[in-house]
Protein backbone atom coordinates (compact mmCIF):
# COMPACT_ATOMS: atom_id res chain seq x y z
CA UNK A 1 0.00 0.00 0.00
CA UNK A 2 1.62 3.37 -0.95
CA UNK A 3 1.89 5.61 1.24
CA UNK A 4 0.66 9.35 1.36
CA UNK A 5 4.46 10.64 0.50
CA UNK A 6 4.27 8.59 -2.87
CA UNK A 7 1.17 9.04 -3.17
CA UNK A 8 1.40 12.89 -3.16
CA UNK A 9 4.59 12.27 -5.41
CA UNK A 10 2.81 10.35 -8.04
CA UNK A 11 -0.03 13.09 -7.57
CA UNK A 12 3.24 15.99 -8.23
CA UNK A 13 4.50 13.32 -11.33
CA UNK A 14 1.04 12.95 -12.93
CA UNK A 15 0.33 17.22 -12.96
CA UNK A 16 4.38 17.07 -14.48
CA UNK A 17 3.01 14.74 -17.36
CA UNK A 18 0.05 16.92 -18.10
CA UNK A 19 2.22 20.03 -18.07
CA UNK A 20 4.78 18.47 -20.15
CA UNK A 21 1.95 17.11 -22.90
CA UNK A 22 0.21 20.83 -22.63
CA UNK A 23 3.60 21.86 -23.35
CA UNK A 24 3.84 19.51 -26.27
CA UNK A 25 0.89 20.12 -27.49
CA UNK A 26 1.41 23.69 -27.31
CA UNK A 27 4.98 23.25 -29.28
CA UNK A 28 2.67 21.76 -31.74
CA UNK A 29 0.75 24.81 -32.42
CA UNK A 30 3.79 27.32 -32.40
CA UNK A 31 3.66 26.69 -36.23
CA UNK A 32 1.38 29.47 -36.59
CA UNK A 33 2.32 32.73 -38.16
CA UNK A 34 2.91 35.15 -34.92
CA UNK A 35 4.85 32.27 -33.56
CA UNK A 36 7.07 31.54 -37.14
CA UNK A 37 7.63 35.29 -37.03
CA UNK A 38 8.91 35.30 -33.40
CA UNK A 39 10.87 32.42 -34.20
CA UNK A 40 12.71 33.70 -36.90
CA UNK A 41 12.71 37.31 -35.94
CA UNK A 42 15.37 36.33 -32.96
CA UNK A 43 17.73 34.91 -35.30
CA UNK A 44 17.80 37.24 -37.94
CA UNK A 45 20.79 39.30 -35.86
CA UNK A 46 22.94 36.32 -36.49
CA UNK A 47 22.47 35.98 -40.54
CA UNK A 48 24.61 37.80 -43.32
CA UNK A 49 22.76 40.92 -45.01
CA UNK A 50 21.47 38.83 -47.90
CA UNK A 51 20.15 36.15 -45.94
CA UNK A 52 18.57 38.42 -43.19
CA UNK A 53 16.79 40.40 -46.09
CA UNK A 54 15.40 37.13 -47.53
CA UNK A 55 14.18 36.00 -44.19
CA UNK A 56 12.50 39.63 -43.05
CA UNK A 57 10.80 39.31 -46.58
CA UNK A 58 9.51 36.28 -45.74
CA UNK A 59 8.19 36.94 -42.37
CA UNK A 60 6.41 40.00 -43.93
CA UNK A 61 5.05 37.58 -47.06
CA UNK A 62 4.12 34.86 -43.83
CA UNK A 63 2.31 36.73 -41.34
CA UNK A 64 -0.71 38.21 -41.22
CA UNK A 65 -1.05 38.30 -37.55
CA UNK A 66 2.01 40.04 -36.26
CA UNK A 67 5.44 40.24 -35.99
CA UNK A 68 7.94 39.97 -33.06
CA UNK A 69 9.81 42.73 -31.65
CA UNK A 70 11.96 43.29 -28.79
CA UNK A 71 10.73 44.67 -25.06
CA UNK A 72 12.20 47.82 -25.32
CA UNK A 73 10.57 48.54 -29.06
CA UNK A 74 7.40 47.73 -27.24
CA UNK A 75 7.59 50.25 -24.81
CA UNK A 76 8.85 53.13 -27.18
CA UNK A 77 6.29 55.79 -28.08
CA UNK A 78 6.43 56.30 -32.20
CA UNK A 79 6.04 59.15 -34.29
CA UNK A 80 3.51 58.74 -36.74
CA UNK A 81 4.35 59.17 -40.71
CA UNK A 82 1.83 58.19 -43.14
CA UNK A 83 -2.11 57.50 -42.54
CA UNK A 84 -4.37 56.24 -44.63
CA UNK A 85 -8.00 55.99 -43.85
CA UNK A 86 -10.44 52.89 -45.17
CA UNK A 87 -14.46 52.94 -45.17
CA UNK A 88 -16.08 49.52 -45.01
CA UNK A 89 -19.24 48.51 -47.33
CA UNK A 90 -22.35 48.58 -45.48
CA UNK A 91 -20.91 50.35 -42.23
CA UNK A 92 -21.06 54.13 -43.42
CA UNK A 93 -20.11 55.16 -40.10
CA UNK A 94 -17.18 52.68 -39.72
CA UNK A 95 -13.63 53.65 -40.11
CA UNK A 96 -10.55 51.98 -40.17
CA UNK A 97 -6.91 53.97 -40.32
CA UNK A 98 -3.85 52.79 -41.55
CA UNK A 99 -0.88 54.37 -39.51
CA UNK A 100 2.66 53.39 -39.94
CA UNK A 101 5.24 54.80 -37.71
CA UNK A 102 8.91 56.11 -38.08
CA UNK A 103 11.40 53.13 -38.38
CA UNK A 104 13.25 52.39 -35.46
CA UNK A 105 16.69 51.80 -35.43
CA UNK A 106 18.29 48.73 -33.79
CA UNK A 107 19.62 48.84 -30.48
CA UNK A 108 23.01 47.12 -31.78
CA UNK A 109 24.25 47.06 -35.40
CA UNK A 110 23.01 43.35 -35.93
CA UNK A 111 19.46 44.03 -34.82
CA UNK A 112 16.51 44.85 -37.59
CA UNK A 113 14.90 47.87 -37.83
CA UNK A 114 11.38 48.18 -36.76
CA UNK A 115 8.47 49.89 -38.59
CA UNK A 116 5.24 50.68 -36.47
CA UNK A 117 1.90 49.91 -38.13
CA UNK A 118 -1.00 49.95 -36.58
CA UNK A 119 -5.28 49.65 -38.15
CA UNK A 120 -7.42 51.65 -35.73
CA UNK A 121 -10.42 49.98 -35.82
CA UNK A 122 -9.60 46.65 -36.93
CA UNK A 123 -6.21 45.35 -34.32
CA UNK A 124 -6.13 46.21 -30.26
CA UNK A 125 -1.87 46.68 -30.87
CA UNK A 126 0.66 47.95 -32.76
CA UNK A 127 2.62 45.86 -34.59
CA UNK A 128 6.23 45.66 -35.56
CA UNK A 129 7.62 45.13 -39.09
CA UNK A 130 11.13 44.43 -39.53
CA UNK A 131 14.05 45.06 -42.05
CA UNK A 132 17.31 45.35 -42.89
CA UNK A 133 17.11 48.32 -42.97
CA UNK A 134 14.91 52.02 -42.50
CA UNK A 135 13.24 51.40 -46.37
CA UNK A 136 12.68 47.40 -46.19
CA UNK A 137 11.11 47.92 -42.26
CA UNK A 138 8.39 50.37 -44.58
CA UNK A 139 7.95 47.87 -46.93
CA UNK A 140 7.23 45.29 -44.56
CA UNK A 141 5.02 47.42 -42.51
CA UNK A 142 2.74 47.77 -45.95
CA UNK A 143 2.67 43.93 -46.80
CA UNK A 144 1.63 43.09 -43.53
CA UNK A 145 -1.64 45.61 -43.51
CA UNK A 146 -1.86 44.65 -47.15
CA UNK A 147 -2.30 41.26 -45.79
CA UNK A 148 -4.09 42.14 -42.47
CA UNK A 149 -6.76 43.82 -44.75
CA UNK A 150 -7.25 41.42 -47.08
CA UNK A 151 -7.05 38.34 -44.28
CA UNK A 152 -9.99 40.38 -41.71
CA UNK A 153 -13.06 39.18 -43.47
CA UNK A 154 -14.37 42.89 -44.36
CA UNK A 155 -15.19 44.48 -47.23
CA UNK A 156 -12.68 47.48 -47.29
CA UNK A 157 -13.18 50.29 -49.77
CA UNK A 158 -10.92 52.90 -50.10
CA UNK A 159 -11.57 56.27 -52.71
CA UNK A 160 -14.69 55.10 -54.01
CA UNK A 161 -12.96 51.61 -55.34
CA UNK A 162 -14.55 48.08 -55.28
CA UNK A 163 -14.26 46.68 -52.44
CA UNK A 164 -10.89 45.25 -51.66
CA UNK A 165 -8.90 47.75 -53.83
CA UNK A 166 -7.07 49.34 -51.17
CA UNK A 167 -4.39 50.09 -52.87
CA UNK A 168 -1.42 48.73 -51.59
CA UNK A 169 0.19 46.45 -53.90
CA UNK A 170 2.20 43.68 -53.15
CA UNK A 171 6.13 43.99 -54.31
CA UNK A 172 7.61 41.56 -57.03
CA UNK A 173 10.59 40.04 -54.78
CA UNK A 174 12.30 36.53 -55.88
CA UNK A 175 12.93 34.01 -53.26
CA UNK A 176 15.91 32.86 -55.84
CA UNK A 177 17.55 35.63 -56.85
CA UNK A 178 17.62 38.60 -58.90
CA UNK A 179 17.21 36.82 -62.26
CA UNK A 180 14.16 35.37 -61.11
CA UNK A 181 12.62 38.89 -60.14
CA UNK A 182 13.44 40.21 -63.14
CA UNK A 183 11.61 37.81 -64.95
CA UNK A 184 8.77 38.01 -62.50
CA UNK A 185 8.83 41.72 -63.44
CA UNK A 186 8.90 40.78 -67.26
CA UNK A 187 6.16 38.99 -66.66
CA UNK A 188 3.79 41.67 -65.12
CA UNK A 189 4.80 44.42 -67.80
CA UNK A 190 4.21 41.90 -70.82
CA UNK A 191 0.75 40.96 -68.92
CA UNK A 192 0.01 44.62 -68.29
CA UNK A 193 1.13 45.77 -71.99
CA UNK A 194 -1.50 42.83 -73.21
CA UNK A 195 -4.53 43.67 -71.37
CA UNK A 196 -3.67 47.37 -72.50
CA UNK A 197 -3.76 46.49 -75.81
CA UNK A 198 -6.71 44.84 -75.45
CA UNK A 199 -8.96 47.39 -73.21
CA UNK A 200 -8.10 49.96 -75.92
CA UNK A 201 -9.26 48.04 -78.33
CA UNK A 202 -12.77 47.58 -77.06
CA UNK A 203 -12.77 51.40 -75.79
CA UNK A 204 -11.84 51.70 -79.96
CA UNK A 205 -14.54 49.73 -80.95
CA UNK A 206 -17.54 50.88 -78.99
CA UNK A 207 -16.87 54.41 -80.48
CA UNK A 208 -16.67 53.37 -83.96
CA UNK A 209 -20.38 51.51 -83.06
CA UNK A 210 -21.17 54.29 -81.00
CA UNK A 211 -20.62 56.68 -84.69
CA UNK A 212 -22.83 53.93 -86.37
CA UNK A 213 -21.88 52.77 -90.01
Amino acid sequence: MATSGETSTRRRGGRGGRRARSARRRGGRASSARDRCRAGGAEIGNLNPGERQRRCLNLGRASTTGFSYPAWVARRKYKVIAVRRYGVEGEPDREIVLKIGEPIQPASPSGSWTCPVFLDGLEPDIQYAEGVDAVQAIQSAMRYARHALDNCGLPITWLGQEPGDIGLPLPIDGPFGLWFQRRLEKLVDDETERVGEIVAAVVKERARRKRGP
